[in-house]
């Protein structure tokens, strides 16, 4: 029976690494803040988007964020990859 209980027991330490390798790097704030101090832009609308991917990856991207702004007087669309952070200038609404 105790054998039982450590196998169970050892399932959660793994579940939990599981689970926090799977996280994204960057937050929704974090994506936001960093587009607004990099780009200055001021935010009208913004959501979460999937990322589409050919292969499947447990550990691989699979949100983004799209942030619609006005820069400059003009509309301006952004994506931000959950994963990395890093900032991407399209050129129109996320379908």
């Amino acid at each position: 029976m105790e054998k039982k209980y450590f196998q169970y027991f050892m399932l959660v330490p793994i579940f939990i690494v599981f689970f926090y390798l799977s996280l994204p790097e960057v937050t929704f704030n974090q994506a936001r803040h960093n587009l607004n101090e990099q780009y200055k832009v001021d935010l009208i609308e913004e959501y979460s988007v999937p990322a589409y991917r050919e292969d499947w990856d447990f550990f691989g991207a699979k949100r983004s964020y799209f942030f619609v702004g006005i820069q400059d007087g003009e509309k301006v669309y952004f994506l931000v990859s959950a994963n990395t952070g890093k900032v991407f200038k399209v050129d129109g609404r996320y379908p």
